[in-house]
């Protein structure tokens, strides 16, 4: 069985890369793997306030919540 790994971020340009990856799959019949990839932010948490940490991991914990839904 052949296998397809398809990298996305959800972006547009990764939308309009879909179609292709489907149709070449379907080609050689292939299984499409997603796979959903994202960069975190990287900070130096010395720099900042614990405080900052707390904000920080709230908006994420928020957007992962609206991401869910």
């Amino acid at each position: 069985m052949k296998k397809i790994l398809f990298p996305t971020d959800f972006s547009d340009v990764a939308a309009n890369a879909f179609i292709p990856a489907l149709e070449f799959a379907k080609l050689v019949q292939a299984e499409l793997i997603l796979l959903h990839t994202f960069e975190l932010p990287v900070y130096d948490n010395q720099f900042f306030p614990e405080n900052y940490n707390i904000i920080f991991d709230s908006i994420q914990l928020s957007q992962f919540d609206m991401f869910k839904e």
